[in-house]
């Protein structure tokens, strides 16, 4: 066999590979979230900062985190029902980011929630949080 009909087989075999490792990762970030739900309902805010990537220390002090997580508690209550509202997934020079969106139920509102992480290996890193209510601003 000719090595440039090798090519196309190569390619096809690295993207399946690929692609693999992609849905474990994502696999990987959902369960991620459930985690950090479940850490948040148990008001294990200072936890849910001590995992976080050194990107997101570096941009948020623990606590002012802590205080956003409280608050997010505190008004929101626990997480009834978290929906996946869409995702993406950025792999470059070695690196994997993923961000998935949700759609959250709490027992004091609806939310939208964006978590951005890192993958470090096989585990998810959470890199960024962001949380969207009206429920959140006007209790």
């Amino acid at each position: 066999m000719k090595p440039s009909a090798l090519l196309p087989i190569l390619l096809a075999t690295a993207s399946l590979l690929a692609g693999c490792g992609l849905v474990k990762g994502t696999a990987s970030a959902e369960k991620a979230v459930n985690e950090f739900h479940e850490q948040l309902d148990k008001s294990d805010f200072k936890g849910i900062y001590a995992a976080t990537h050194p990107d997101f220390k570096g941009a948020e002090t623990e606590k002012d985190f802590v205080a956003l997580l409280d608050a997010v508690h505190r008004k929101l209550g626990t997480v009834q029902n978290a929906e996946k509202a869409g995702w993406r997934v950025n792999s470059f020079n070695s690196r994997t980011d993923i961000v998935l969106n949700y759609k959250t139920k709490f027992t004091g509102g609806d939310a939208r929630e964006s978590f951005n992480f890192r993958m470090d290996g096989d585990k998810p890193i959470l890199r960024g949080y962001n949380i969207n209510s009206q429920a959140l601003i006007v209790k």
